[in-house]
């Protein structure tokens, strides 16, 4: 099984490690586990026609879709695309890079050129993004950021949102859904039913795109 952005180096070295052992490989997966889980567990496929699946995952990292198509007893993918460098950390990325804004205004210095009080930030704008998907505010306050400074801000979840509605967040985790729908000719309204995966998808701002988007 191997990860559908692998380069061929990295492929190349799976199939390597198969065939080196004297092993005999059968078939290679493409890893989706998401899709292959829902075929094992799901019980009322249809028997006279097929049952098409959108999976969208959206990860930490990265983005997945696929779509597949479910029988009696097997499944076809019939179309699967990826943005290997958009997720959840890039609305990290957002967050992180305004309240470094917002501490540079205020004090005069960078945050992201010292090493330790950019981790920081980074680590402070992850937990605020998971207070702002069940919360209307959040409060970021970060002790002795930079020597004996602090910093505290009050973020609301409409700045928030603002922040990531206007960055390339949203258009990047949109792109392998389009790319998808258009290979496999299928309407987004023909599908029997849409999969939504991935910590990252728990944003609110993440699912209110997703329903815009198929709605």
């Amino acid at each position: 099984m191997w990860v559908i952005f692998y380069e061929w180096a990295k492929t190349a070295n799976r199939i390597f490690s198969v065939i080196f052992p004297s092993h005999t490989c059968v078939h290679f997966l493409i890893e989706f586990s998401g899709a292959l889980s829902y075929g094992i567990y799901k019980t009322n496929i249809p028997d006279n026609e097929p049952l098409k699946v959108l999976f969208v995952d959206v990860g930490y990292a990265n983005t997945n879709v696929a779509a597949v198509e479910f029988h009696k007893d097997k499944f076809k993918v019939l179309s699967q695309s990826f943005n290997r460098n958009m997720g959840g950390r890039n609305i990290d990325w957002v967050l992180s890079n305004y309240i470094a804004d917002s501490f540079q205004a205020k004090h005069k210095t960078d945050p992201r050129t010292n090493p330790r009080a950019w981790k920081r930030i980074l680590a402070t704008a992850e937990k605020v993004k998971k207070t702002l998907n069940m919360n209307p505010t959040a409060a970021v306050n970060i002790e002795c950021l930079i020597g004996e400074t602090d910093f505290s801000m009050l973020m609301k979840r409409e700045e928030f949102m603002d922040l990531i509605e206007k960055s390339d967040v949203l258009p990047g985790i949109l792109q392998p859904i389009k790319e998808v729908l258009e290979e496999c000719g299928i309407a987004a309204d023909k599908f029997n039913a849409i999969e939504i995966l991935g910590g990252s998808s728990r944003a609110q701002v993440v699912q209110n795109t997703l329903k815009t988007f198929f709605n």
